[in-house]
This record gives C-alpha cells, structure tokens and sequence, in this order.
C-alpha cells in the first residue's frame, strides 16, 4: 500500500477520483504526518493543468482542495466552448456557392 500511494498520479482520473484514491491509501501508507504534508503530496499527484494554479495559494488545509476541481471544471468547459466555437467557425467560413436565383 505505501508504495501504491507514493507512486500516485492523477493521471487520467478525474480530480474527485483521484481524491478518493489518495484518501483510500493515506489511510493505510502511513506516511503523512501533517496536514502541509498530505496538501503537498496530493498537489504533487496531480496534473500540471491543474497543479500549476494551485501550487501559489500554498494550500495548508486538504479541505481546501477543492480548488483543484473548480479548475477541472474550468479547463473543462473552456475545452468545450473551444470545440463548439471551432466548428462553428469552421462552418461559416466555407465558400459556399450562393443560392440565389
């Protein structure tokens, strides 16, 4: 179990699924002393996309964490609107042939 927790990453798990995992195996690893500690190693675990935001507010309490999923939702539907908006750009930008008569 330690070495399953020292190794984790978020990877392709959302942040609410890797929380839980964490969670699960700090549990039985054993290996956080303080609450600094278990916010660091958590904020180490995760995505750059998501970590990089985060790493400035020097987050002390794992209560706080929570930001992480704001961001997910964040960069998530800014994903969304990006693809909406280059379909629709792509779509409107072809030289279609009037149909005029």
């Amino acid at each position: 179990m330690q070495e399953a927790f020292i190794k984790l990453e978020q990877g392709r798990k959302t942040v609410m699924q890797y929380e839980a995992e964490f969670t699960a195996l700090a549990k039985y690893a054993h290996l956080i002393p303080t609450a600094e500690e278990k916010c660091y190693r958590f904020l180490e675990g995760l995505n750059r996309e998501l970590k990089h935001p985060l790493v400035p507010l020097r987050i002390q309490e794992f209560s706080k964490l929570k930001w992480a999923r704001l961001i997910e939702i964040d960069l998530t539907a800014s994903v969304s609107r990006y693809e909406v908006g280059s379909i629709y750009d792509v779509s409107m930008s072809r030289d279609e042939p009037s149909r005029e008569r």
